[in-house]
């Protein structure tokens, strides 16, 4: 008898049903005198029970609650909730989480301001878990499978919480804590919108510590949503199914299944977490002129990205109605006078004048230009030539060894010339994005040119989605640290460097590199669910603490009058045993937190101890 087809259920879907089906017996019986066949009382005699009609595992479980009677009930079935969706992986994340609170708990008193804001800081953190159990009791329809929020939303407020408290900005404080409300994702966007102002309204409506009246918030709320709504929009705008089907053949003998079509989720490019993120990093940007204005590369780099969104977004209908060739002249024309009136306020000159002064009348600079056009002609052609003859691992991880040549080639390029190399980084990140535009349209033969030779060097998550990621947030990663350090000890109008400043070129130019590739070959302990090895982790704490041994030294030799050596090696190696094992458990793109975990979780440490 020949095949017959069957729709079968994803892996998704069967995992879904397998942990819904599978879920451990609740401990009700255990601290009940229950019979597990009856589900009555015993009565602690020998009598053999009565046989009984079997009873589904979902309705055993209900009576075995009304047994138990509250509060046992109560703590039974968050235990059963727990059972069900919380895995090995995300266990071990929260107890490094539990950690790193406990920290703050025992040592509030040493961080500034942070006992004036503790109010402020419990009742968000009560809110926004209020609203997620609202949004997973009210937030699916009768009948659909309701599942938790993304497990990843802890660190959309971890990270920028402590960051709140390491570098405090008294204008943004309480907007960052009230954007928090932005991962509630499945009620109507009005409760989200609503319950952020309504933070906001309460907690800074009548203190004087913040500029930022309530509405001004409103605003900003706005953007941010909007913001939220444009990476959201991005992230799946170019599929043109948000499901599809999968069929596979099977004989009759091999299984036996009624004909039903099941739903598969496509793959985003963006986790929630990171939509949030992103978000967050965008709309302190735009709008935090406190952490901004006092930094030309940020301003420069803010004048950017504000070009960047309005041009887009401007040019996007034109793209979608008119040839290619109109597009490229009104994008780029629209791109480039937008950004030179933003920067004709600052510089009081036309701004290409102003950045052929800065770079060519000034010799340092100029010889760092060379160099690295000379070295990206040069080797960039030779990675594209040779990477089909790379596994794919190496093929990916060759960047981050570039980034460690570009940057670390002359110590200058980090000291003497810091605002040199972050502008010249925030203004690549913007030409990544071009890229990943022309690349993600296919427009005309550019487009369609990167869109093929680009793919060779995705990795799993690029493919699971429309958009490229990994190389924009490698990237990203180098700058947050080289960024923090500039900004943290600018503030302070100290003319200092400390190896902070070095943390996202080690983390990920290093250690991640040479923990994908130790335990791509010698990786036979897993981290239980994850690809990723024990060995990997070890290599990567072991090549991040010799590497900041490494740049502890050299600088302490040939920089001790600008430099803050590391006084506290106990910190550094407790934040980088930390940060391997998120990178190990984690599924969020390690390019992207690593880089913010390290410095704040290092500066955090040396406040403490």
């Amino acid at each position: 008898m020949p095949p017959k087809k069957y729709n079968t259920r994803s892996r998704a879907a069967k995992e879904a049903e397998t942990a819904a089906s599978a879920s451990a017996r609740s401990t009700a019986a255990i601290f009940q005198n229950v019979d597990a066949d009856t589900l009555k009382p015993s009565d602690d005699s020998s009598k053999v029970a009565e046989p009984t009609a079997e009873v589904p595992q979902e309705e055993e479980r209900d009576l075995e609650l009304e047994l138990a009677g509250f509060p046992y009930n109560i703590i039974y079935r968050v235990q059963d909730f727990l059972n069900e969706h919380l895995t090995y992986l995300q266990s071990f994340q929260l107890m490094v989480f539990t950690y790193i609170f406990e920290l703050i708990y025992f040592n509030y008193t040493k961080l500034d301001k942070f006992e004036d804001n503790m109010q402020v800081i419990g009742f968000n953190f009560v809110g926004v878990i209020l609203a997620l159990l609202l949004n997973y009791i009210k937030g699916f329809a009768p009948g659909e499978t309701k599942y938790p929020p993304e497990f990843n939303y802890l660190y959309s407020i971890i990270l920028p919480f402590l960051f709140n408290i390491v570098y405090v900005n008294d204008d943004f404080f309480n907007v960052n804590l009230a954007l928090n409300y932005f991962i509630v994702d499945r009620l109507h966007p009005f409760f989200t919108v609503f319950s952020s102002i309504a933070f906001y309204q309460i907690y800074s409506a009548d203190t004087e510590k913040s500029s930022i009246t309530t509405v001004n918030y409103i605003q900003i709320c706005l953007i941010h949503f909007m913001i939220n709504y444009g990476l959201n929009y991005i992230n799946d705008g170019n599929l043109e199914n948000e499901y599809e089907i999968i069929e596979i053949e099977v004989d009759d003998d091999e299984v036996d299944v009624e004909d039903e079509i099941i739903e598969v989720e496509s793959h985003k490019s963006f986790s929630k977490a990171e939509i949030q993120l992103v978000s967050l990093i965008i709309t302190n940007v735009l709008l935090n002129r406190q952490l901004v204005d006092p930094y030309l590369p940020l301003v420069i780099f803010q004048k950017l990205l504000i070009s960047l969104l309005i041009t887009t977004l401007v040019n996007y209908p034109i793209y979608l109605y008119l040839p290619n060739i109109v597009t490229a002249i009104t994008y780029s024309a629209s791109f480039y006078f937008l950004t030179d009136y933003q920067l004709q306020l600052i510089f009081n000159q036309n701004s290409i004048v102003w950045l052929y002064e800065y770079i060519f009348l000034n010799e340092t600079r100029l010889n760092f230009l060379k160099f690295w056009s000379t070295l990206l002609v040069v080797l960039i052609p030779l990675i594209f030539t040779f990477s089909k003859y790379w596994s794919k691992n190496l093929r990916r991880k060759v960047w981050h060894f570039l980034i460690i040549v570009v940057l670390l080639f002359t110590p200058s390029i980090l000291i003497d010339q810091i605002e040199f190399t972050l502008i010249s980084l925030l203004g690549v990140i913007i030409i990544f994005v071009f890229i990943e535009i022309l690349r993600y349209s296919k427009f005309s033969f550019i487009g369609k040119y990167l869109s093929q030779i680009l793919v060779q060097f995705q990795d799993d998550k690029d493919l699971q989605g429309p958009l490229n990621l990994s190389y924009i947030y490698l990237l990203i990663g180098i700058t947050i640290p080289i960024a923090y350090d500039y900004i943290t000890l600018n503030s302070q109008e100290t003319n200092q460097i400390s190896v902070v400043r070095y943390m996202g070129i080690v983390a990920l130019g290093l250690g991640d590199a040479v923990a994908s590739i130790v335990g791509g070959r010698f990786g036979t302990f897993k981290w239980k669910g994850s690809d990723k090895s024990v060995q990997g982790s070890a290599a990567f704490i072991i090549v991040n603490i010799a590497s900041f041994f490494a740049i502890d030294y050299y600088l302490l030799n040939n920089y001790s009058s600008i430099y803050l050596p590391i006084t506290n090696w106990e910190n550094l190696f407790v934040i980088t045993f930390i940060s391997s094992i998120l990178e190990g458990t984690s599924d969020l793109n390690d390019n992207f937190f690593l880089p913010i975990i390290l410095p704040i979780g290092y500066e955090l440490l040396n406040r403490f101890y």
